[in-house]
């Protein structure tokens, strides 16, 4: 009997020996739901706000091995202001687009198979609470949500390798106060529209439009963006600080940099239209730049 013993225990340490402890352990099971979620919990679209200490949100930027931001600038609503509302819309409604903007990305494949984006979130970082959400864009080119199964068209986030997408979000956010910037006089900013967003080339106005809104919302106001892939795993998250924007001419490849830049040309020029009674809806203008 005490043979038998013996014999059973060397064949278990033998085991033990042979297998890494790791396979013993408990399986690590991904949450995604609860406090423990990749996803942020909120009730408020693919946007959320976050206010207070900003330590733990500023990370060291998390490059995508499959996907790249090409380009990443935020635009205003097509009623940004009170001359971008239509004719018969009742002005409560188009006041609701007041200040409101919404992000477009430019995203490249850098993966030699097919890669899908199932969902994408932002997280408004806002120090001095004027910087939060707003309404869900009226009009987009291809709008990625929060919710996987809210995505209604997937195959508008399937990129072949090497290959370019643009889409915005599915939620809106809103800079109160940003159209005091064109209080100042920008009669000679001349916009170049053959380029969609719309740009224009006196890179002065980045400059001093960079300055405001460190002064306006802080030198720390950002939006983090996280793109998933299946079941919510992190395909890219990245954190940009609003008043940190660059222009059309910025040059340098964002994989060797640590963390992505808005073009704020793109926005001042959009807004600038606006303002100078142009009507035609971004989104249209976006639609054929894509075709």
């Amino acid at each position: 009997m005490h043979q038998n013993i013996k014999r059973y225990l060397g064949v278990a340490l033998t085991t033990l020996a042979l297998f890494p402890v790791s396979i013993w352990a408990q399986p690590t099971v991904k949450v995604t739901s609860g406090t423990r979620s990749v996803v942020f919990q909120g009730n408020h679209g693919s946007a959320s706000v976050h206010y207070g200490d900003t330590t733990n949100v500023y990370s060291a930027e998390r490059l995508g091995k499959k996907i790249v931001i090409r380009k990443m600038y935020i635009v205003p609503f097509d009623q940004f202001t009170t001359h971008g509302c239509s004719p018969g819309i009742e002005f409560k409604r188009c006041g609701d687009f007041y200040e409101a903007v919404q992000l477009y990305l430019e995203v490249q494949s850098i993966w030699p198979e097919p890669v899908l984006i199932t969902a994408g979130h932002l997280e408004i970082i806002s120090p001095k609470h004027n910087f939060g959400l707003g309404p869900p864009p009226s009009s987009g080119v291809h709008s990625l949500d929060e919710m996987i199964t809210a995505n209604n068209n997937p195959e508008e986030f399937l990129i072949q390798p090497g290959k370019i997408k643009i889409f915005n979000f599915s939620r809106g956010f809103r800079l109160n106060g940003v159209l005091e910037f064109f209080d100042k006089n920008l009669s000679d900013a001349e916009i170049q529209t053959h380029i969609v967003p719309y740009v224009f080339y006196d890179l002065r106005i980045v400059d001093d439009f960079n300055r405001f809104l460190k002064k306006k919302y802080g030198t720390k106001a950002a939006l983090k963006i996280s793109l998933f892939e299946k079941d919510y795993q992190p395909l890219l998250i990245t954190v940009a600080k609003l008043g940190d924007g660059t222009d059309f001419f910025s040059r340098g490849d964002p994989t060797k940099r640590n963390g992505y830049n808005f073009q704020h040309d793109r926005f001042v020029a959009e807004v600038l239209y606006q303002l100078r009674g142009g009507m035609e809806p971004l989104h249209l203008r976006m639609l054929q730049k894509i075709k």
